[in-house]
């Protein structure tokens, strides 16, 4: 902990809440100081603290606000009134070893004789400082290293591994012998889509062969619905540029929100968004992804279901619109429709 130190002499008492202005200290400023500090103040001989309520210091632009404390003595004019104030604490570093003379940092569980962790770095190329940084987190975080079953290395991939709400991952699979753990999630970060606000994707592969699961959460079915025939639909995904194909597709719906309806409905997923007065999807772009299924109350979908898709190959000047499409005879009007669901898209990205 430091301090530095300011003095003035009373020109008039202060009373208790009554305030005077001090100086900074040489070339001190506002930034140097700790304002929740335990500061210290001597005044004709006797001593008070700020944490103790006996005064408060206001730290401004330029000066520096002493303010007495509402139920302290009277400090008497003429007095030498010298305030301790804490700065805030500086960076520290702590070393471990020195150059040319290895180093490590032991870190023990709480309980005996249970191991320990270990910090120690190798020899870089130059005489470079490898820094590993705890970025901003938006809330309290903790991360867990599991154990994986073996010694290992991990390589990590350069840049930002999120990517307009697509969480990716590198890396493929290793498997030997006795060894067959697959990784949460796998891809390289290049050759990937992009989701919706509303959507948020996973995405396994090797940046040529993908599975991406898409989380929609009440996505919005556009147009309204109407109290007649129509067809609606929501994007959930756009595939990256270039030439792709879709293998397979799996879909898992929870909920949709259509009102007062509990009629059929025919939902698929296409390349185009369903639209006209339609009671089941009518074009064939509509449901190319998968082919219309019928469910029998749209108020409790429960539809899971897998198909192959038609193997159509998507040219670069093709669309890269992937989206979930409804038609039915609605009873009643909905304003703002909206579908859940799980997509896993099994597809290919064939080069630019």
């Amino acid at each position: 902990m430091t301090f530095q130190t300011v003095e003035a002499v009373l020109s008039a008492d202060i009373a208790a809440a009554g305030t005077v202005t001090l100086p900074y200290p040489g070339s001190s400023a506002l930034a140097d100081f700790d304002p929740a500090g335990a500061h210290l103040a001597i005044c004709a001989g006797a001593n008070y603290t700020s944490a103790g309520s006996d005064f408060s210091l206001t730290f401004g632009a330029s000066t520096i606000t002493f303010t007495n404390g509402a139920s302290n003595v009277t400090l008497p004019k003429g007095q030498k009134l010298i305030v301790q104030m804490i700065e805030y604490a500086s960076t520290a570093s702590v070393d471990a070893g020195g150059s040319g003379q290895e180093g490590d940092i032991d870190v023990f569980p709480p309980t005996a004789n249970k191991g320990k962790g270990k910090f120690k770095s190798k020899d870089n190329a130059g005489d470079t400082t490898t820094t590993i940084e705890i970025a901003a987190q938006a809330a309290a975080r903790t991360y867990t290293v599991p154990d994986a079953g073996a010694n290992a290395d991990f390589v990590m991939d350069e840049g930002a591994q999120t990517l307009d709400g697509v969480k990716t991952f590198d890396d493929a699979p290793v498997f030997s012998a006795g060894v067959g753990v697959l990784p949460v999630a796998i891809l390289n970060s290049t050759n990937i889509g992009t989701v919706p606000g509303t959507v948020t994707a996973v995405e396994y592969g090797d940046g040529f062969n993908h599975v991406t699961v898409l989380t929609v959460t009440a996505a919005v079915l556009v147009p309204d619905i109407p109290a007649d025939a129509e067809e609606v639909g929501a994007l959930v995904y756009t595939f990256p540029a270039g030439v792709h194909i879709v293998d397979a597709v799996h879909l898992d719906v929870t909920a949709i929100v259509e009102g007062a309806n509990s009629n059929a409905v025919d939902i698929g997923c296409g390349s185009t968004l369903a639209a006209g007065d339609g009671a089941t999807l009518q074009a064939a772009t509509d449901e190319d992804f998968l082919d219309g299924q019928t469910i029998a109350d749209s108020s409790s979908p429960a539809i899971e279901k897998s198909l192959a898709a038609d193997g159509t190959v998507f040219e670069a000047s093709d669309s890269k619109l992937f989206h979930i499409n409804l038609a039915g005879t609605w009873t009643a009007t909905e304003g703002d429709p909206s579908i859940t669901a799980t997509v896993t898209i099994a597809w290919r990205y064939l080069g630019a």
